[in-house]
């Protein structure tokens, strides 16, 4: 049929129409639309949005909303390997910062578009992608996923179908029905110009130039160029990777994004026109992205050689894409090295801490590896643990435990625990038995006699498997009596003056115990201190300040003597005269009352001598007891003080003053104003004071056996005319005096008590004249001197020649030696010498040569006694068959026959030995006997005191049990605790003759003697035909308890 010209006008206008439509869409399905924003694009759109509807920066910790998850994925570009998104940008509150991109979960890049490319893609693959929106207080969106599948082949058309999944989980078509424009190729190229258009375009745009890297990171690539130039105009341009391309972009500058780090690329850009014509390629570029891949972590970090300061690190290298270049240790997170090996050793650590070591690998991109982490305690050195001590950490009373803490990973071969006062020479170290194996713990008496109260070292003696020897030491303070007064510290002084302050100094108070210093200024405390200095600041010139300083014992106890001093400030010292001295207050007048020395009565005559440069003005007297407030001081007269050149005094009649101790205050004031004072205590003694009423009576007659007893003379609060009851005892050993070590001759033991006592004694002899006191040498804490005394002949006459004017002079009807132990040592200070056992006779038979000399001049018997040690090795090294013909009589020590020295807690003194079970007095005596020491010679020796330990197994009743804990305690205070109402049952031992106490709560074991133990032992005594009992020691009955028990028995002869 034909057609009309009118007709084909028609239909050439709607083709125009269409072509036109077609146009229109096909543009917009390049380079997007409003709505779906396109890849192809400049790196700004994303700020450029943010940049809209960001708000003002919120303050810091403000920020707690997250963005909403990105929106609408959509593919821009796929090929075989490679995959272009887009999406809708998130929102938020304050502004969203950046994406997180994800490829199969795993987090491969970051960005701050609203697009990505990823790379390196296997064809024909599908992937899983997913995007989270984050912003600047590091809120994170939910993940928005996306699916797709590269091309099997070369393709970069954008896939027809695409699954984008929100953050509802809601699957739309993502597929955009505009890429498949009318007109376009396969390869989103726009439509070429219609071939029946009168005007085709045939010309390519020139190639761009200078195509450069302006940015790479581990993720991108930053390129720019010059503009391509086209007669029609560039509608976009082509970035290629190789041969492949991968983006377009309308832009000169295009951030390429899903690199492959530490990765070489190869860029080149080509220009298109409108018509679909392509320039020539750019130049191409070389890059290569950052290395942002750190090293794999070191694995199995393990320390290796541990000591006490060092160890060695070791590790498994780590791998790299570009290399490792080294190692950086860490020691409780802060750098202390570098390495290339896998290895290092660390050094200058503290011994028994806990360490936590970390290694990283580094590459030379400054990459770093997670760590490689190990932790490790290092060996503790060895230390001395005391419990319970005080917060101070250095005092102790009682008995404490003190233990050797050795490292575990030590293998011990035994430990010796030892311990001597802290001035004392080494020789006086006291030795306990070995420990062979933990806990390496002894329990160690403190107190009276032995340990009394001073400062002490203890050391630890370890031997290791290897037999290496370490010694480790620690210093305590032993402080069992509480005093009411701490000595004041002396010769207050100011080292320095000027207008504004003082520097004051003093001497530490003689007190161990003292923890501190009380600084007063006119009265006034103004500051403490430790140390035995301060300073004083903020004062003013040309006026007198008064400075006092006072002790403060740990019982919290305040010094009561005052050495206050004034000090006149100028602000030219030197003009200053000289300070003013003074010296210690004299006291001359009668002895008090009841004859003890350094007691005062009636009337006494005080004095003392005041000096100085600028000329003394004047010196008060004060007065008021010890227990008096500083309110209280009596001042005397002045009227009453005379002068003597620079001595001051004045007659104090003390039958004014209450008896006890009484401060006398002297203050010496110098024409400038400067003060100095001293004082000092003097005991008034006027009035005589008589004791209460004992509950018992003395005995009518003494004892018909020996009934010897020690008497302690450090023995607190016992009066010995009042406490002690001669009538039930024939001789008194005083303990002890001492053997000096440069003359090796007797010395008091207590130069200030031990007189006093004497007189005592005596005293107590005139009311019971049967008695015999002896002085007895020695014991266990100075026995040091006597291997020596006895070593040599012209030792052993001067040793003799001094007991017999020891003897005469303090009123002794004869001398005891108890020397622990010869041959073998023992004591501190002993040590173990074979000549002893020679030289022992030797030097009893040198005593009893002077005291019969001494008997030959005034008709009186001078006895000679030992203490013995209860068993053979005594009676050996002593050859005691022999030496006993030298002695009055021998005293066995049957007692400490079991003790804390040991492990497990048995009896003190068994009688018998408990079917086998342990050795025993018996034993003892009967050694004695066999070994030639005649029966009428022979005294046996009973405890007045017992052991308690504290126990690990309640099994026999604590009986034989290893302890935790133990030490000697008084027959006196056992009994004051009222233990069988407390928890304790008393148990009696038919084996071995002996009773003990058990609580099972406590786990508390105390082997002691009784009333009715000590009857058996004295009837033992008696069938023996032994020639009395001798007691350890009389201050440690309960009244005359255990004495009388002895007595009623020994009283008289036969059955």
């Amino acid at each position: 049929m034909a057609i009309k010209p009118k007709k084909y006008l028609y239909f050439f206008l709607v083709f125009v129409l269409i072509l036109t439509s077609l146009m229109i869409i096909s543009h917009y399905s390049l380079f997007g639309s409003k709505r779906d924003k396109p890849v192809v694009s400049d790196n700004t759109s994303l700020k450029q949005e943010d940049d809209k509807t960001k708000t003002e920066e919120p303050k810091a910790n403000a920020d707690t909303k997250a963005p909403t998850a990105p929106g609408d994925i959509t593919t821009t570009i796929k090929t075989e390997n490679s995959i272009a998104l887009s999406w809708e940008a998130a929102t938020d509150d304050v502004g969203v910062k950046l994406y997180e991109i994800y490829l199969d979960d795993i987090k491969i890049g970051e960005t701050d578009t609203t697009s990505y490319i990823f790379n390196d893609l296997e064809a024909g693959t599908t992937y899983k992608f997913s995007i989270i929106a984050k912003d600047a207080a590091g809120n994170s969106s939910e993940k928005a996923v996306y699916s797709e599948t590269t091309y099997a082949s070369i393709q970069t058309q954008v896939s027809e179908s695409a699954t984008y999944t929100n953050n509802n989980n809601i699957s739309t078509n993502a597929n955009n029905k505009s890429n498949n424009r009318p007109g376009g190729d396969s390869n989103n190229q726009p439509p070429v110009d219609n071939p029946n258009s009168s005007t085709v375009d045939n010309n390519a745009p020139t190639k761009p130039k200078n195509l450069h890297v302006t940015g790479k990171t581990g993720y991108s690539v930053t390129l720019s160029w010059e503009a391509s130039e086209d007669d029609k105009g560039v509608t976009a341009y082509e970035i290629y990777q190789g041969t492949v391309k991968i983006i377009q972009t309308d832009k000169t500058t295009y951030k390429i994004e899903g690199l492959k780090d530490y990765t070489k690329y190869i860029f080149t850009v080509k220009a298109l026109d409108k018509a679909g014509n392509v320039s020539a390629a750019s130049n191409a570029v070389t890059v290569k992205t950052e290395d942002i891949t750190a090293p794999t972590k070191p694995n199995n970090l393990a320390a290796r050689n541990i000591t006490r300061n060092s160890t060695s690190l070791t590790w498994e290298a780590s791998t790299d894409n570009a290399g490792v270049t080294g190692y950086v240790i860490y020691q409780d997170d802060i750098a202390v090295g570098e390495t290339l090996d896998t290895s290092f050793k660390i050094t200058g650590l503290n011994s028994g801490t806990e360490y936590k070591f970390s290694v990283k690998a580094k590459d030379a991109a400054g990459n770093f590896s997670a760590a490689g982490t190990t932790d490790v305690r290092t060996i503790a050195s060895p230390k001395i643990e005391v419990s319970p001590i005080a917060e101070d950490g250095r005092t102790i009373e009682k008995s404490p435990t003190i233990t050797a803490i050795v490292d575990s990973s030590y293998q011990v071969k035994n430990v010796v625990f030892l311990a001597k006062a802290l001035e004392a020479p080494d020789k006086d170290y006291y030795p306990y038995a070995a420990k062979t194996k933990a806990p390496y713990s002894w329990s160690w008496p403190t107190g009276d006699p032995w340990v009394p109260d001073n400062e002490y070292i203890l050391k630890m003696v370890i031997t290791y498997a290897n037999d290496e020897v370490e010694e480790v030491t620690r210093v305590v303070l032993a402080h069992n009596n509480k005093k009411s007064i701490p000595a004041a510290p002396a010769e207050l002084r100011f080292t320095k003056r000027d207008a504004a302050s003082v520097s004051l100094a003093w001497n530490a108070s003689v007190d161990k115990d003292v923890v501190e210093y009380y600084i007063y200024q006119d009265g006034r405390q103004i500051g403490t201190t430790k140390d035995t200095s301060y300073k004083v600041e903020g004062l003013t010139e040309e006026k007198v300040y008064m400075f006092r300083v006072k002790s403060k014992d740990m019982d919290g106890n305040i010094s009561v003597h005052d050495n206050t001093i004034g000090v006149k400030l100028s602000r030219d010292p030197s003009s200053l005269k000289d300070f003013p001295t003074i010296s210690t207050i004299r006291g001359e007048g009668k002895i008090g009352v009841a004859g003890n020395e350094g007691t005062y009565s009636g009337v006494v005559k005080l004095s003392a001598d005041a000096n100085s440069e600028a000329g003394i003005d004047r010196v008060e007297f004060y007065s008021k007891t010890v227990a008096a407030s500083e309110a209280e001081y009596y001042k005397f007269p002045a009227s009453s003080v005379k002068i003597s050149g620079s001595t001051y005094s004045l007659n104090w009649d003390t039958v004014w003053a209450p008896d006890g101790q009484c401060i006398i205050k002297v203050v010496a004031y110098d024409k400038s104003g400067q003060v100095i004072t001293t004082t000092a205590i003097f005991i008034v003694d006027n009035v005589e004071e008589q004791p209460p009423e004992k509950p018992w009576k003395p005995a009518k007659t003494p004892p018909q056996y020996m009934v010897i007893a020690y008497l302690a003379g450090w023995g607190a609060n016992y009066n010995i005319l009042y406490d002690a009851d001669a009538s039930r005892l024939t001789h008194i050993n005083y303990a002890f005096a001492d053997i000096d070590g440069q003359t090796y001759t007797i010395k008091l033991g207590d130069k200030v008590n031990d007189p006093k006592n004497f007189a005592k004694l005596n005293q107590l002899k005139e009311k019971y004249p049967h008695l015999k006191t002896i002085i007895s040498v020695g014991g266990w804490g100075w026995s040091g001197n006597f291997s020596a005394m006895a070593s040599t002949d012209e030792n052993r006459t001067r040793f003799a020649d001094s007991v017999v004017d020891f003897l005469l002079q303090y009123g002794f009807d004869g001398v005891d030696l108890d020397w622990e132990y010869p041959v073998s040592g023992g004591g501190p200070g002993t040590v173990r010498n074979p000549a002893d056992k020679e030289n022992f006779p030797l030097m009893l038979q040198k005593i009893r040569e002077k005291l019969d000399a001494q008997e030959a001049k005034d008709g009186k018997h001078y006895s000679l006694s030992i203490a013995a040690g209860a068993n053979s090795s005594f009676a050996n090294n002593t050859t005691i068959g022999k030496s006993h013909e030298y002695l009055d009589y021998v005293q066995l020590m049957t007692y400490d026959i079991h003790g804390n020295w040991e492990t497990k807690a048995d009896y003190n003194a068994p009688l018998y030995d408990d079917n086998g079970e342990t050795y025993s007095v018996d034993k003892a005596v009967n050694i004695f006997l066999e070994a030639g020491v005649p029966r009428e010679k022979l005294v046996m020796g009973v405890p007045f005191y017992g052991y308690q330990y504290t126990v690990v197994s309640a099994e026999n009743n604590g009986l034989r049990q290893e302890f935790i804990s133990g030490g000697a305690v008084s027959y006196k205070s056992i009994i004051s605790e009222d233990p069988e109402n407390n928890g304790y049952t008393r148990y009696w031992s038919k084996g071995a003759q002996v009773p003990y106490l058990w609580n099972p709560s406590t786990k508390h074991f105390i082997t002691y003697d009784d009333p009715e133990s000590m009857k058996i032992k004295a009837e033992y005594i008696k069938e023996k035909g032994l020639v009395g009992a001798m007691i350890w020691q009389l201050t440690q009955d309960h009244e005359i308890d255990l004495l009388n028990s002895i007595y009623e028995v020994l009283k008289t002869k036969g059955h």
